[in-house]
């Protein structure tokens, strides 16, 4: 009887995952894609017969105390709200269970070039215009034009990094610019300010990234990228749609109905110093915004809802993995601080995009068994 390589089949599952999670966030099938996924991940930690100590044990304190704060919620469907979000952190929990090789590492990489050009491709054929900006049609916030503008982040990453790389062909460097192309084109037509300024960052920080090497070496080819990609922003700014150039232009700098809501929750905590320790309860922000609408705003909804007790946690597990990760994985680093534009003017924190850039920051990483063979073997 063959054994299960538990550590590939995680690996697998998370590749498909990405593959498939533009077409789900469409079709909403995330309770099929969701529990199968964390079935097959359960199995294969059941098979190891170990749980690993890593910084995923963050995210399990988390889920804990999301469901202690469900007993003092306004909201009376607190337990009921839990279930998606459970079943996304509990997938990444699992994920984060098992170590992936450099090579694999790789793979993924490019799983999300693959997914971002599936989201393009839905764009073209399942997009519409409402109010002047673009939507996806379905039936999850996925489709607003600020969410959809989310979903751009991590391809357009990965795309830099390996836009430049020596390895690349330039048949593949073609494509990835096209793919570069028509993601800034959808996102300038769901004319999402905070969705712009956050692709726009995380293109800038890791193209200067780059180029930290590429002018030392060849700063001949790093004069030309910048012609082209000065010009690129020239020929974009010239193209923006109309209702976008208002957007920009116009005094609200906060984006429209943020700030008083940020205002009120402010206040809410400050006059309840032990709520904001202990946090209001899952799902409770509406209650308190005055506009029965959620803050617009991932961090403070988080600590709103959880308080500092449950808002602790998630800021060391993002600390920790960053910590990490800024040399091993440079570019992950970048779309999780490029990302953080947009989460301080979106609550996305059930979204897949950010539960899948969380997997990011925090996968363990490590070395090819073949390579460190080769290395003992020179020394």
């Amino acid at each position: 009887m063959v054994k299960l390589d538990v550590n590939k089949t995680a690996f697998w599952v998370t590749l498909i995952f990405i593959l498939v999670s533009p077409i789900e966030n469409i079709l909403r099938t995330e309770q099929v894609v969701y529990v199968l996924g964390i079935a097959i991940l359960v199995f294969c930690v059941i098979q190891r017969k170990y749980l690993l100590l890593n910084n995923s044990k963050y995210i399990i304190v988390l889920m804990i105390y999301m469901f202690l704060t469900c007993y003092w919620s306004a909201e009376r469907q607190a337990l009921n709200s839990l279930l998606v979000i459970y079943a996304e952190l509990l997938f990444l929990y699992l994920q984060l269970q098992f170590p992936y090789t450099e090579s694999q590492y790789k793979k993924i990489k490019v799983a999300f070039l693959i997914h971002n050009w599936i989201l393009l491709i839905l764009c073209f054929t399942s997009g519409s215009y409402m109010d002047s900006r673009f939507w996806l049609k379905s039936a999850t916030s996925g489709a607003d034009p600020n969410y959809l503008s989310g979903w751009f982040v991590i391809p357009l990453c990965f795309a830099v990094e390996l836009l430049f790389s020596e390895k690349i062909k330039k048949v593949w460097k073609i494509l990835i610019t096209a793919q570069v192309v028509l993601s800034f084109y959808f996102i300038m037509q769901t004319a999402s300010k905070s969705g712009l300024i956050t692709n726009a960052c995380v293109l800038a920080i890791a193209t200067i990234y780059t180029f930290r090497s590429m002018i030392k070496e060849h700063p001949g080819r790093a004069l030309t990228v910048l012609v082209i990609f000065a010009l690129g922003v020239f020929i974009a700014v010239n193209n923006m749609p109309a209702y976008l150039v208002q957007r920009l232009s116009n005094g609200d700098t906060t984006g429209t109905g943020r700030f008083p809501m940020w205002v009120t929750l402010a206040e809410t905590m400050l006059n309840n110093p032990i709520k904001m320790i202990f946090g209001f309860g899952t799902s409770a922000v509406k209650y308190y915004t005055g506009t029965g609408l959620v803050s617009h705003n991932t961090y403070l909804d988080l600590l709103f809802n959880e308080g500092l007790v449950g808002f602790i946690p998630l800021v060391i597990y993002i600390a920790k993995s960053i910590r990490i990760k800024i040399k091993k994985c440079p570019y992950t680093v970048i779309a999780f601080l490029g990302m953080s534009v947009l989460l301080l003017t979106l609550s996305a924190f059930n979204t897949r995009f950010f539960m899948l850039l969380l997997f990011l920051i925090g996968m363990d990483v490590t070395e090819d068994l073949e390579k460190s063979k080769n290395e003992r073997i020179r020394q």
